[in-house]
């Protein structure tokens, strides 16, 4: 028996918010050169991921949220509990983290802006092609 995904679940693997089968990506976040290849429909549902023009441009700011985040704790760690007094030592680890947190970061910016700011409703085994 299918169990239905929760709405954590199905952001965190960047499924689609009507249906929560259907892929949004169509490679792993890990691609080094493909990770931001993303479906224009839902495969299951056909859902078209950008319900309006524009929607992803807001996911540029909830990524810059997240850079932000990045920087402050990386800041946070290497002054507060490493003492580290040495600013490259800061400038190298915060470029290298944001570099490596760069897809994770493009991928569940697009995934809030879909599921809080699309107004797309969970519909279940109702959701098909």
């Amino acid at each position: 028996m299918h169990s239905e995904r929760s709405k954590l679940s199905s952001m965190l693997s960047c499924r689609c918010p009507r249906c929560r089968e259907g892929s949004m990506f169509q490679n792993s976040a890990l691609h080094p050169t493909k990770f931001s290849k993303s479906n224009e429909d839902c495969p299951h549902c056909g859902l078209h991921f950008e319900v309006e023009p524009g929607l992803f441009w807001g996911a540029m700011y909830v990524s810059y949220a997240f850079s932000v985040a990045i920087i402050v704790t990386l800041w946070f760690s290497l002054n507060f509990l490493l003492h580290v007094q040495e600013l490259w030592i800061y400038i190298t680890t915060i470029c290298v983290a944001l570099v490596l947190f760069t897809p994770f970061s493009f991928r569940y910016s697009r995934m809030l802006m879909l599921y809080w700011f699309s107004g797309v409703e969970y519909r279940g085994k109702a959701a098909t092609k």
